[in-house]
Parts: C-alpha cells; structure tokens; sequence
C-alpha cells in the first residue's frame, strides 16, 4: 500500500524544485531520485521527513490550493483560486508531518480524479 501511495505522490510532482524528484523503472523495480541519489520507491521518505514532504506542499500551492499547517496536528487543504469547494481537513493524534502526509495523499488522490 504504501509504495502505490509513494508512485502516486513521485507522478503527482514528478520534478520539483531542487529535490529535483523523479520517477523511474528499472527492471520492474520503481525508483526515485532525491538529491542525486537514487532511492527505491519503498524507501521513500514522504511521511517521515519534512524534506521529502515539503516539495509536494508546494507543488499542490503552485496549482491554486492554499494549505494550511496549523499548530497542533491539523492541516487544511483549499481551493483558493476558483472555489470549487474543495476543503480537505485532516486531523489526528499522530506528528505534524504524519498529519500533512495524509492531507496530501487525500488531496492527491482527489486531484487525480477531478482533474
């Protein structure tokens, strides 16, 4: 599960700014590239380093959605541009990070089927 979600995010940025991420294929085994090293998708560190995390926070503001990280553990993902109505609110007993990393994932996949 957790590598589909990581494939899902890797084609979501596909480059992005200086963490320069890209996915690849190589004998049935994805990868990815993350400052110049490439790292199986399974070792992707999307949910446990703000590093990895961060690129995708921006690259999701870079197409009209705010995000919004707030104190405690909650996050908030909308639609600031057009208003379609798209508010994704995650909350959880979990770390900041963890919290951001499933608001991500949930508004990638919503993405992936609206746009």
């Amino acid at each position: 599960m957790k590598d589909k979600t990581y494939k899902a995010i890797a084609e979501f940025i596909g480059r992005c700014g200086k963490h320069n991420k890209l996915l690849y294929t190589f004998k049935g085994i994805d990868r990815i590239l993350e400052d110049d090293i490439w790292y199986n998708l399974s070792e992707a560190k999307f949910d446990s380093s703000w590093d990895w995390l961060m690129p995708v926070v921006e690259k999701i503001e870079s197409l009209g959605y705010g995000v919004t990280i707030g104190m405690g553990t909650y996050v908030v993902i909308q639609d600031d541009v057009t208003d379609t109505g798209l508010k994704i609110t995650k909350m959880t007993d979990n770390n900041k990070l963890f919290c951001t990393y499933e608001a991500v994932v949930e508004f990638i996949n919503w993405y992936n089927e609206n746009k």
